[in-house]
C-alpha cells in the first residue's frame, strides 16, 4: 500500500482547475529521475560537492593577496582577481554533483510557479520537465549562496592582508548573488526536500 509523503494542501481553484501553480498532487510520489537516468541532487550532495570550490575561495583569495607584489598595480590584481574566479568555475565544473542537462523549452513561468509553491503546497510539477527545471534552478540556488559565501570570506581575508586593493568593489557581484540566492533559499530548499522525499515515499 503506497503511502504518500504528505496531504499537499491545494490552492484555490479557478474553473475547477488549479490556478497559476503547475504540479499535481499525484506527483509527490513520482520518479525524480528524466529520460537521461541522471537524477537532481539532493541538498546534502549540492552542499558536499560545493566544499572544493568553497575551500578554494577561502584559500585563494588571501594567498593572491599574500603574493602580489608590494608595489603591484591594480591592473595585476584585477586580473590576478579574474584568474581565481576561473579557477573556481573550473573547479566547481569537475566538483559538482551530476545532474541532468537544463531544457530552455521549459517556460520560466513554469518552473518559477514551481519553487514558489513547493513551501505551501508541499506538491512538486507531474510534468517531468517542468519538475526537473524546477530542480536544477534549485540547485544554482543552493550552491550559488555557499560558494558566494565562501568567496566573500576569501575577500574578506584578502582585505586584511593588502587592504589597499578595492576589495569591496570587487565582492559587489558575489554580494548581489548571495543575497539574491539567501532570499530564495528556503524556496529551493524546500522544493528539493519535496521531490526527494516524495521519490523515497515510492
Amino acid at each position: 500500500m503506497r503511502v504518500p509523503f504528505c496531504a499537499p494542501r491545494l490552492p484555490p481553484t479557478l474553473g475547477g482547475s488549479v490556478a497559476n501553480v503547475d504540479v499535481d498532487a499525484g506527483a509527490v510520489g513520482c520518479d525524480i529521475r528524466p529520460a537521461g537516468g541522471l537524477s537532481i541532487p539532493t541538498v546534502g550532495q549540492l552542499i558536499r560537492r560545493a566544499l572544493p570550490t568553497s575551500a578554494v575561495a577561502v584559500i585563494s583569495f588571501p594567498a593572491l593577496a599574500w603574493f602580489l607584489p608590494d608595489a603591484a598595480p591594480e591592473l595585476l590584481w584585477f586580473l590576478a582577481t579574474l584568474a581565481v574566479f576561473g579557477l573556481l568555475m573550473l573547479v566547481h565544473y569537475f566538483a559538482q554533483a551530476p545532474r541532468p542537462r537544463f531544457n530552455k523549452k521549459v517556460s520560466r513561468v513554469r518552473w518559477q510557479g514551481a519553487l514558489s509553491s513547493a513551501p505551501k503546497f508541499r506538491i512538486v510539477p507531474s510534468d517531468p520537465d517542468v519538475r526537473t527545471a524546477a530542480g536544477l534552478a534549485a540547485c544554482a540556488i543552493v550552491e550559488g549562496l555557499v560558494v558566494m559565501v565562501a568567496v566573500l570570506l576569501g575577500m574578506f581575508l584578502g582585505e586584511l592582508v593588502r587592504p589597499e586593493f578595492p576589495w569591496v568593489l570587487a565582492s559587489c557581484g558575489a554580494l548581489g548573488v548571495a543575497i539574491g540566492s539567501a532570499f530564495r533559499i528556503r524556496r529551493a530548499w524546500c522544493y528539493l526536500h519535496v521531490l526527494h522525499a516524495g521519490s523515497r515515499s515510492d
